[in-house]
């Protein structure tokens, strides 16, 4: 068996040397110091300032040298708003095809770890990847584009407070795919100490299994999925809390959603005739509102950053939302970072 890339946690750094001196009995261990570098994510922790960077500037700078990407002149936004596009009627050529699938493969390593800025885009394009025509290829190009435009750019922890918080925002594009006239599902997860700062940690941007027949049944059927989402981080955040006895209180999680029908029909228990052919499954969100696993907040559409992962946006409301997600744009040359955290 062969093992790389571990990453030991505790708030006692005798604990972890320790505990990677009984590991090394067994299994040869080279101890690397300080967490810097991550599976490709460039990791920088600032102990005054309790400020933590995570990015994956390196990673792509790799990508944009290995697909020529160069050549092209840099855009604000990672995709057209308004854009739909539709299954290619021709059969594409397979090195176009192989190339495209390369490309979005690399991508999508990248939309998942730190940038949420381009999930939805890269997803999105990642639907056509079996038979790519020419207007998909333009729009990964776009993606390319606005990562020349944005490489640097990263998430940014705020780790001071004495209490943490998990909220997640939930928004549904109806039936924005127009060959299965599906709806998009995004949401957005934070920890923060600050029920209004975003520490983004959790996001997803996905096609639903089915058609839903109004918008409002489109957000029940993302805030099942989110639903699903917060109790999963709620468990591991309560473990982690226990086990290392960090004396954290626990809240309950809260998710935003901008359709005030969807949270009404989220939280009335009774049957609703307007609601009776909606799959069982999706009033399991009856039964986690009721157990307090979860509670539901209205929240302004302005202000739903799931948006962002729900469909193109105009550059306006794409700025707002990476400030709003506490998206920055990391030079680590010009901070500086102290080595050892205060006792």
């Amino acid at each position: 068996m062969h093992v790389d890339d571990i990453l030991f946690i505790h708030q006692d750094k005798a604990y972890i040397h320790d505990i990677a001196k009984k590991f090394n009995i067994y299994i040869k261990l080279e101890e690397l110091g300080d967490i810097s570098t991550f599976l490709g994510n460039n990791i920088y922790i600032d102990y005054l300032a309790k400020q933590i960077y995570i990015d994956q500037k390196d990673y792509i700078y790799k990508l944009l040298d290995k697909f020529n990407i160069y050549q092209y002149r840099p855009i604000k936004i990672p995709g057209e708003p308004g854009i739909r596009l539709k299954k290619n009627p021709y059969i594409s050529d397979k090195q176009i095809t192989s190339q495209y699938q390369q490309q979005i493969g690399s991508l999508l390593y990248a939309s998942l770890k730190t940038r949420l800025d381009i999930a939805f885009a890269v997803n999105y394009c990642a639907r056509y990847m079996s038979n790519p025509g020419q207007e998909h290829i333009k729009a990964l190009e776009k993606i390319w584009r606005y990562l020349l435009y944005k490489p640097n750019l990263g998430l940014s922890y705020n780790c001071c407070g004495d209490n943490l918080y998990i909220k997640g925002y939930s928004d549904a594009d109806w039936a924005g795919d127009l060959d299965s006239r599906r709806s998009t599902t995004g949401y957005i997860f934070s920890l923060s100490s600050d029920i209004g700062l975003n520490n983004a940690i959790s996001w997803n941007s996905q096609l639903q299994k089915s058609v839903a027949l109004s918008s409002c049944e489109a957000e029940y059927m993302a805030m099942k999925e989110a639903i699903k989402e917060a109790i999963y981080l709620a468990n591991i955040f309560n473990y982690i809390n226990s086990q290392l006895d960090l004396g954290y209180l626990y809240n309950i999680p809260t998710i935003l959603v901008d359709n005030e029908s969807a949270i009404k029909l989220g939280q009335n228990p009774e049957f609703h005739k307007k609601s009776k052919h909606i799959d069982i499954q999706y009033h399991y969100i009856r039964e986690a509102i009721q157990d307090n696993k979860v509670k539901l907040i209205y929240i302004n559409t302005k202000r739903q950053l799931a948006d962002l992962l729900t469909k193109n946006v105009n550059r306006t409301l794409f700025e707002e939302f990476i400030k709003l997600a506490n998206l920055v744009d990391v030079n680590i040359s010009t901070r500086k970072i102290a080595s050892e955290p205060i006792k």
